[in-house]
């Protein structure tokens, strides 16, 4: 178990010795601070701390609009940082009670471990001007609150756990109160054709307000089209986006309506 606890602390301080972690590839209460076990300064004591300059940040992966509350079974980009003036070295461990992290598959900077928790690599433990920042992803669960537990090791640099400071932050993100594809029933918003051409229809019924608004986003976030209609009538209702402009591919359609916001993927072809 020892042997366990240092390998952890070699891991946090982003030594050359981060390969002897990887062989074993599991987070041990000792250590990982997850919402399931105790904290990182069991290896390298002191208390945890707390710094307005570790964030820990949730964004809807299209729009990059940040997000309190998540849609069940969406995925979400999860942006970690951290700034500590005179530290130029770093290393994080996140866990999650519920739903699921990954990596972007082109991280250099993060890696995912068997137990399902998220951390650095030892090319990802550099400091910019004393600031960091890691980003990974995280696909939301049926249900429930999710309880995420964050860790950053700022080092000293010396090759021990003697003179590091850990950094803890805890965050909970519940489900939204209703998801959209309930949101969208609620409001009978319909998109047709799937996939379209030329043009997209919608179809809706209008319990309170007297607009509608929609708005079709390319993956940069651009509005590439959009229609309105004002003093519209309670009930069922139409509308039509002209699309024969645009070129081929997946966009997101934003629809506000009844107060409520509306997001669908619709492909162009």
């Amino acid at each position: 178990m020892k042997k366990r606890v240092l390998a952890f602390s070699l891991l946090l301080i982003g030594s050359a010795s981060w390969s002897y972690f990887s062989a074993d590839g599991n987070l041990y209460s000792e250590s990982t601070g997850s919402p399931v076990s105790t904290s990182c300064t069991a290896c390298h004591g002191g208390s945890n701390n707390t710094d307005p300059g570790l964030t820990l940040i949730f964004s809807d992966t299209t729009t990059q609009t940040p997000v309190t509350s998540y849609v069940p079974g969406a995925t979400y980009n999860v942006a970690i940082s951290m700034n500590k003036p005179g530290i130029n070295k770093f290393g994080f461990a996140l866990s999650t009670s519920k739903g699921t992290i990954k990596k972007y598959s082109n991280s250099t900077t993060t890696q995912m471990k068997a137990a399902g928790y998220a951390t650095h690599t030892s090319s990802g433990t550099t400091a910019i001007s004393s600031a960091i920042s890691w980003n990974v992803l995280w696909t939301a669960p049926a249900s429930g609150t999710a309880d995420f537990q964050l860790y950053v090791n700022a080092t000293n640099g010396d090759g021990t756990v003697a003179g590091d400071v850990i950094y803890a932050l805890q965050k909970q993100v519940n489900a939204m109160s209703s998801g959209l594809a309930e949101m969208a029933a609620l409001h009978g918003f319909k998109v047709y054709p799937q996939p379209a051409s030329g043009h997209l229809n919608f179809s809706y019924d209008l319990m309170q307000g007297t607009s509608v608004n929609v708005a079709l986003y390319d993956f940069s976030g651009k509005v590439v089209a959009d229609t309105h209609t004002d003093n519209q009538a309670l009930g069922k209702g139409n509308m039509t986006l002209s699309t024969e402009n645009l070129e081929r591919g997946m966009y997101i359609l934003v629809a506000e309506l009844n107060g409520q916001t509306i997001k669908q993927k619709v492909l162009l072809q």
